[in-house]
């Protein structure tokens, strides 16, 4: 077994592919946390915020400032249940839509570029380590 602490790796991979996403995003003038949010919407349209938030596991009032920067963009629309109030949908706007596709293509760009030195094989083996390894962590942790 190697001496190196996982964790730490992890930290640090992570730390890089938060950076590579950030340089793939600065053309649309758009963070990690917004493209995530983004990509949520594209992913699961017209639900309802607090399915987003879960989804993404955001804090609602960080969830709720992503949304109102999103908006004033004119990226996303949010539509408040006639009968609850508290019950709002998100839906992504065209120009949303429009960006989404275009920083969805410069982060696949940006994946294949950061996973070049892997084979096909090594690339599907490290998506199923990492996805068995997550629920792991999440059993450990409920």
């Amino acid at each position: 077994m190697r001496s190196d602490n996982l964790y730490f790796l992890l930290a640090q991979a992570t730390t890089y592919l938060e950076r590579a996403l950030q340089q793939s995003l600065k053309n649309w003038d758009l963070t990690a946390t917004q493209y995530y949010v983004l990509d949520g919407i594209a992913k699961e349209p017209f639900r309802h915020s607090a399915h987003y938030c879960a989804l993404l596991h955001f804090d609602p009032g960080c969830f709720t400032r992503v949304l109102d920067k999103l908006e004033v963009r004119g990226l996303i629309a949010r539509d408040r249940n006639d009968t609850d109030r508290r019950l709002v949908r998100v839906r992504l706007l065209s120009a949303g839509v429009q960006l989404h596709a275009e920083a969805r293509s410069a982060i696949d760009a940006a994946q294949a570029k950061s996973l070049a030195q892997l084979s096909v094989s090594e690339v599907d083996d490290l998506q199923s380590l990492i996805i068995r390894f997550r629920g792991s962590l999440k059993a450990s942790i409920e």
